[in-house]
């Protein structure tokens, strides 16, 4: 799958595990531009899992940003690891900071260890639908929204930062 001819875009990052473009055209893109059906995931964007690539479309202050991630490439990296599982990418641009997790996990568990260890942050589990789930969690504010792959479940965390988020 690669980005379509008639978009406008400057390339930010470039790794072997990851690429972030800046989107200029078309005004209002959407990953269905790229033969993929995506899923809208609310305050965080467009996701799309196809093949080798994990595709995220964002718009923050009006401005569309474009993420290739190539899990694959990861493997056999240093790696941090959390409750959530492995980090695969963080994005912060203020109010907001964005995580994306690779775990093998169900969300139940996670649903679970987080009521036995963080009672006080009345976590909550919807069940969107097969193989999705999204969590909130407060005290401080934090949304959860867990995707299931052929290999585990991807875990999208996006939290507020500084002053006010609780």
């Amino acid at each position: 799958m690669e980005i379509p001819v008639d978009w406008q875009v400057s390339e930010l990052i470039s790794s072997h595990q990851q690429q972030v473009w800046q989107v200029h055209q078309p005004s209002q893109p959407s990953l269905r531009d790229m033969r993929c059906e995506p899923e809208v995931l609310p305050n965080v964007g467009e996701w799309c899992d196809r093949a080798e690539n994990r595709w995220l479309l964002q718009n923050f202050a009006g401005s569309y940003w474009l993420t290739r991630l190539q899990p694959d490439a990861a493997k056999g990296m240093t790696s941090t690891q959390s409750w959530l599982g492995t980090l695969l990418q963080e994005v912060t641009n203020e109010p907001y900071q964005l995580q994306v997790y690779e775990t093998r996990h169900h969300p139940k568990q996670l649903l679970n260890h987080l009521r036995l260890r963080h009672s006080n942050r009345n976590a909550q589990l919807v069940r969107l639908s097969a193989g999705r789930y999204y969590l909130m969690l407060h005290q401080p504010l934090e949304w959860l929204f867990l995707h299931q792959t052929s290999g585990g479940f991807l875990s999208l965390r996006l939290q507020a930062t500084g002053a006010g988020n609780d």
